[in-house]
């Protein structure tokens, strides 16, 4: 039981690994302005980067935010202790198609004033662990993902085989069907056989009669 523990463990570590991109300080446009925030890129799409997210925050019981132009969404006054002791603004958006995306997190003290690594390195260093934590979130959003998806191929081929098995049903009553057809007219033939025998033989009578008749006829003439 151990052993399948931490080969489960290792797994788990290696998808972590294989999804993880390398996260940076960088700054990006916030209400047209730009500040300071930390960047992560996934290989993987933005729906699943932003359900990851919806999930993280709900652990510190954030859950609606509003948005701001730039494509953030702010979530003000709220508590992240792993972050700060005191209450943020919490800025966060995800960007990206397909197979790539990234998020920008930022946060400010109230107002404008955003933390960056100049003023703040401690804090912008925990923004930045809070935002590898939540690589835990992004395996298990991408793995509902899967079940989803792989949830969707099941009932697609039970569905298949369902009208397979409908089609193979029809195909069988079908074939009852003409074998009972099929009996049916030969039952249908034998007895058209052997009506047209008896019809035959009904023929040959009457002509037998009739010659015997005339033969009669030609006797009596005779005399």
């Amino acid at each position: 039981m151990k052993k399948t523990i931490l080969t489960f463990l290792g797994i788990m570590a290696c998808v972590v690994m294989s999804w993880a991109q390398e996260i940076s300080v960088g700054t990006a446009s916030i209400a047209k302005v730009n500040r300071p925030c930390i960047i992560a890129g996934y290989t993987m799409p933005s729906s699943i980067v932003s359900e990851a997210l919806a999930n993280k925050l709900k652990q510190s019981d954030i859950k609606k935010g509003n948005k701001v132009k730039g494509g953030f969404r702010v979530y003000r006054g709220v508590s992240i202790p792993s972050i700060s002791d005191d209450k943020l603004d919490l800025y966060t958006k995800v960007s990206g198609k397909k197979e790539n995306s990234t998020l920008y997190m930022s946060v400010s003290r109230g107002y404008d004033n955003f933390v960056s690594p100049e003023g703040d390195a401690e804090t912008m260093e925990k923004v930045k662990s809070y935002v590898q934590s939540m690589l835990s979130n992004v395996n298990v959003a991408l793995i509902k993902t899967d079940i989803a998806a792989q949830a969707k191929a099941l009932s697609k081929a039970e569905k298949t085989q369902k009208s397979m098995s409908k089609k193979g049903e029809s195909l069988e009553s079908d074939k009852k069907s003409l074998e009972s057809k099929l009996a049916t007219n030969k039952k249908d033939l034998e007895t058209n056989v052997k009506d047209k025998a008896n019809a035959d033989a009904k023929v040959k009578e009457e002509e037998a009669t009739l010659s015997e008749l005339k033969a009669k006829l030609q006797m009596m003439l005779k005399k």
